[in-house]
C-alpha cells in the first residue's frame, strides 16, 4: 500500500481503527485519554534540538502554527505541550458529545495543508517567505516549497535528494 500517494487509504485505515475508539468515548473522555497518550508516549518523540529550535523562534517573534493531517484533539496537544501556538489539523465532525470518524471538510494533508497556510497567511498576513516549515516527510512537499525557510528532520532519501537540490536545511537531530 502506497500511502504517500493514495491518502485516502490512510483515512479510511484511520478511521477503521479509530471508530471504536471514537464511538465508545466522549469527548472529554477521549480528551483526557489523548493527553495520558501524548505525556507516556508521544512527548518523549520530539526532537529536544526540534523542540528547542521552535521555542527559540517563538521567543525571537515568530508565531508558530502547528500544521497537520493529524487530528486536531491530538494536534492540541503540542500545542499545550509548548504553551504557545495555533493548530491547523484535520477536524472531526462533533455530533451528541462524541467524534464522528468522518472528517470535517477535507483532511489537512498534501496540497490541503498548503491551501490552509495560504488562507492564513491571508488571514494572519504572515510573510511565508520569511517563514520556517519543519517536516520529515515527502507528502509535506506543498508546505516546504512555500515558505523561505525550509527545514526537513530526518528525511526519508527522497525528501533528502529534494532538500539537497533546493539547498533546505537538513537537520538529523536525535532522541535523548
Amino acid at each position: 500500500m502506497n500511502w504517500i500517494n493514495d491518502f485516502s487509504k490512510v483515512i479510511n485505515k484511520s478511521s477503521e481503527l479509530l471508530t471504536p475508539l471514537l464511538n465508545s468515548h466522549t469527548v472529554a473522555d477521549l480528551d483526557e485519554l489523548i493527553q495520558k497518550w501524548f505525556d507516556s508516549d508521544i512527548k518523549q518523540l520530539i526532537y529536544p534540538d526540534v523542540e528547542k529550535r521552535i521555542r527559540d523562534l517563538h521567543e525571537q517573534g515568530y508565531e508558530v502554527y502547528f500544521v497537520t493531517s493529524t487530528i486536531e484533539p491530538i494536534a492540541k496537544k503540542f500545542q499545550k505541550h509548548f504553551g504557545f501556538g495555533k493548530v491547523v489539523a484535520t477536524e472531526l465532525v462533533e455530533e451528541n458529545g462524541y467524534y464522528s470518524t468522518k472528517p470535517d471538510g477535507i483532511p489537512c494533508h498534501g496540497e490541503e495543508k498548503s491551501k490552509r497556510i495560504a488562507e492564513l497567511e491571508k488571514k494572519d498576513k504572515l510573510n511565508l517567505k520569511e517563514s520556517y516549515a519543519f517536516s520529515d516527510h515527502i507528502s509535506d512537499l506543498y508546505m516546504l516549497k512555500s515558505v523561505g525557510f525550509p527545514v526537513v528532520v530526518n528525511p526519508n532519501p527522497l525528501l533528502k535528494r529534494i532538500a539537497k537540490k533546493n539547498k533546505w536545511e537538513i537537520i538529523t537531530p536525535k532522541l535523548s
